[in-house]
């Protein structure tokens, strides 16, 4: 399964904090779990080769949440 867009993580992002606070890196760890991304997806790096590209979809999914009120 390619990495879903940030747009498709914001649903599992809100459930998790319906739960409670939980740290954006395990958020993460979940997600990848959530999605069974394969070893290689969760290693693929951003252009710039500094974050993994669900690290950087799960990051803006919060922000775009915490932005719009939902957070």
């Amino acid at each position: 399964m390619p990495i879903p867009v940030f747009q498709t993580l914001m649903l599992y992002v809100l459930r998790l904090a319906d739960a409670g606070e939980i740290k954006v890196a395990e958020a993460v760890n979940r997600m990848v779990g959530e999605f069974s991304l394969a070893d290689q997806e969760r290693e693929e790096l951003l252009p710039s080769g500094r974050q993994a590209i669900i690290a950087n979809r799960v990051h803006w999914s919060v922000i775009s949440l915490v932005k719009s009120g939902p957070v």
